[in-house]
């Protein structure tokens, strides 16, 4: 069962759930390697109740409890959204060690996986014009958007319902 919806707040700011809990909601990407696509990666890493960041990675000692996660598989689109259970812990349960690669070694919970691999949310112009966080911006260049599929970034309430359903608040 997902956590309560967040409340509405100004862009960028944690929004307080129904029941005062604090929650993000954050949109990362993931891309195929040479042993495993990205989207048997996501699925094979949301099914165990895990997920992965790497040292890098933004977002990974700010992501905890309660915050939603959608992840963009490259080329592709949305795929999945989860609620995270945990913070992320610089530690990889043994399990998990196929995942990780030696590269990723953030890892932190997951629950309430939902997977749209057969109907993707394409970020297209459409959606891109829609997204808050691409406001006032020229977005006929690629340079001013792409970076959104590139990495780990915090969205707003609204940002990530419409990515994740397709549908503005």
């Amino acid at each position: 069962m997902f956590s309560p919806a967040c409340i509405a707040s100004d862009y960028f700011k944690e929004t307080a759930l129904d029941n005062n809990v604090i929650c993000n909601h954050w949109i990362t990407s993931v891309a195929d390697m040479p042993h495993i696509s990205a989207q048997d990666r996501i699925m094979g890493l949301l099914n165990t109740g895990w997920y992965l960041f790497g040292d890098n990675t933004g977002g990974r000692k700010e992501i905890k409890a309660h915050d939603r996660i959608c992840f963009y598989a490259k080329r592709t689109g949305i795929v999945a959204e989860a609620v995270t259970a945990s913070k992320a812990e610089y530690s990889v349960p043994g399990d998990l060690h196929e995942y990780s690669l030696g590269k990723y070694s953030w890892a932190f919970k997951v629950e309430s996986p939902r997977f749209f691999f057969e109907q993707p949310i394409i970020i297209d112009s459409n959606i891109r014009a829609r997204l808050e966080i691409f406001k006032d911006r020229d977005l006929s260049n690629p340079r001013s958007w792409v970076w959104l599929v590139q990495g780990t970034h915090r969205l707003s309430q609204h940002d990530f319902r419409l990515l994740t359903t397709g549908i503005p608040r």
